[in-house]
């Protein structure tokens, strides 16, 4: 009996951690069989499973539970540029995208985006992105990589009503698609238990702030075309930097192209 018990946990651990696992679509420009193995070798050494990796397209696929920050990283490490193009909860053993079986149709089960990229931008000094994908109906994996930031200063990022990026415009914290708008909370402790509520946490020493987790009751499809913000978690709970969520390709959906007069790789959503 206990023998089944224990075979049981294991079982349950390893779907769990099956769970935790998404797949990511990276662009990587090689040149020659020498340079996939390499690449190869770095993520093999992070026992990350690389479900494809094609020379001629610079295409390289891989399976991981870690952020797609850390994955462009070990890439890079290795002497490579890397860029994300596709994120995905689940790929099948064909290499085709997968929908969890809890949600109810692709359309559903998407990846979305907020990029903040500095002063040139009205982001003032933040920079990075925040990436959120859709794993069922009621969770979504959240990794926010943001940057320019004060040390020890506490931060949060929440969702808002509108996508409309001047100052003060965006309303209140995104509730859900049957919210209140009027309603909708505009301070940090109204805000921290609704669903467009992502995360508060403290920048480093290096003014940055790395974060990977799980948020519940956000179905990210509804957050496309809303703002998202960075907030100081002040008195005020002052609004340092807004951009629009936008819906970020899937694994398979994204793809590139080569100017012929500068060589400037321009992506093409499919």
């Amino acid at each position: 009996m206990q023998d089944a018990e224990s075979g049981a946990m294991a079982a349950a651990a390893a779907a769990a951690q099956d769970d935790d696992l998404l797949t990511y679509e990276l662009f990587v420009k090689m040149s020659c069989e020498s340079c996939a193995k390499t690449v190869r070798g770095a993520l093999d050494a992070r026992a990350w499973e690389v479900v494809q990796i094609d020379v001629p397209t610079d295409l390289v696929v891989v399976r991981s539970a870690a952020p797609a920050k850390a994955v462009v990283e070990e890439i890079e490490s290795v002497g490579f540029e890397a860029a994300i193009i596709g994120t995905s909860a689940g790929l099948a053993s064909d290499g085709s995208i997968t929908v969890p079986d809890t949600v109810g149709s692709f359309e559903e089960s998407v990846s979305v985006i907020g990029e903040f990229r500095g002063e040139a931008y009205g982001h003032g000094n933040v920079v990075g992105v925040v990436r959120i994908i859709q794993r069922s109906n009621n969770v979504a994996a959240l990794q926010v990589s943001l940057g320019g930031l004060k040390a020890g200063a506490s931060y949060s990022v929440a969702i808002h009503c509108f996508g409309d990026p001047r100052p003060g415009k965006q309303g209140g914290v995104f509730e859900g698609a049957d919210c209140s708008i009027a309603n909708a909370p505009t301070s940090l402790e109204a805000a921290k238990d609704v669903p467009g509520f992502l995360c508060s946490a403290i920048a480093n020493e290096s003014g940055e702030i790395d974060i990977t987790k799980a948020v519940r009751g956000l179905r990210v499809w509804e957050a496309i075309g809303r703002g998202m913000v960075v907030h100081a978690d002040d008195d005020s709970w002052t609004s340092l930097a807004t951009c629009v969520v936008a819906r970020s390709a899937v694994v398979g959906a994204n793809h590139k192209k080569v100017c012929t007069c500068d060589g400037t790789i321009i992506w093409e959503a499919k």
